[in-house]
């Protein structure tokens, strides 16, 4: 019997803890394939133990992408809010934004699929209310949320959003710093081929009060990444790292957020996650 058939059927009944930590760190130490861990085990294992699943994805894409600089799943990028104004097409951005495909890495048409971010209607009715002073129940969300539940109910959801929009006038706070918060309830973004930032449908609230605040910066959290781009990170790590070869062919990608790491002294800094 392999490794990785019995690593299978070890998983193939309930999930523990105990058997998992013994699973993801023979996939981590090379012993096991990634492909015997089950997706319905990756979403539990991403969702409730963050740094074990760190260092299983770390290990999956070196092991079956090859790649030497694989993107660390707990790590956040900067960017500048306005620069995030295209949002993955639904049916993708919502598969994208699920906690077992952090850092994953895609090839495939699906960065091509997209619309405004200013066309979301959440996005809108926030924009609205706080930049033009719009009544909450004269915007879109309004009318959506009164649907199917009374005019004080909807007004009592949408009080939430002035709370957090003067809450984030004191400084944005990452789920890092705010207490029993999951990990992944940030700004989420995919990367396309060409280095686009696309919003991927998870924390739409975030986005929409940062634009209207019109913050210079704020920390995302990177889903997905182009083939192609993530070809381009492992070009420049690599030309980065051999004092004899060129980066000018780069200079397009030298400011993007996804590769300030390459040219810091200190190339993996990744916030510590409660646990």
């Amino acid at each position: 019997m392999t490794g990785s058939t019995r690593f299978a059927e070890q998983l193939g009944g309930s999930v523990g803890i105990g058997p998992l930590k013994h699973v993801l760190s023979a996939v981590y130490n090379g012993v096991a394939d990634p492909s015997a861990v089950p997706a319905k085990v990756e979403r539990w294992v991403g969702k409730r133990h963050p740094l074990l699943f760190r260092k299983y994805l770390l290990q999956k894409n070196r092991s079956v992408y090859g790649y030497c600089e694989p993107p660390d799943p707990l790590q956040l990028i900067n960017v500048d809010p306005d620069s995030v104004s295209q949002a993955l097409a639904v049916e993708h951005g919502c598969y994208y934004w699920q906690h077992h495909k952090c850092g994953t890495i895609l090839d495939g048409p699906w960065d091509q699929d997209t619309t405004p971010v200013d066309e979301l209607l959440k996005v809108r009715a926030l924009s609205n209310h706080f930049k033009h002073d719009v009544e909450w129940k004269e915007t879109a969300l309004y009318a959506e949320i009164i649907e199917s539940h009374t005019h004080e109910e909807a007004l009592s959801q949408l009080e939430i959003y002035d709370k957090l929009y003067t809450d984030l006038q004191d400084g944005y706070k990452t789920s890092f710093e705010l207490p029993e918060t999951d990990f992944m309830e940030e700004i989420c973004v995919c990367i396309g081929r060409h280095g686009e930032i696309l919003f991927s449908h998870s924390g739409t609230h975030r986005l929409a009060l940062v634009r209207a605040l019109e913050l210079d910066e704020v920390p995302v959290r990177v889903m997905v990444r182009h083939a192609k781009w993530q070809e381009i990170r492992e070009s420049l790590s690599h030309r980065l790292n051999d004092a004899n070869k060129e980066v000018a062919d780069f200079e397009e990608y030298l400011d993007h957020p996804d590769l300030h790491k390459f040219r810091s002294e200190e190339k993996y800094v990744t916030e510590s996650y409660r646990g």
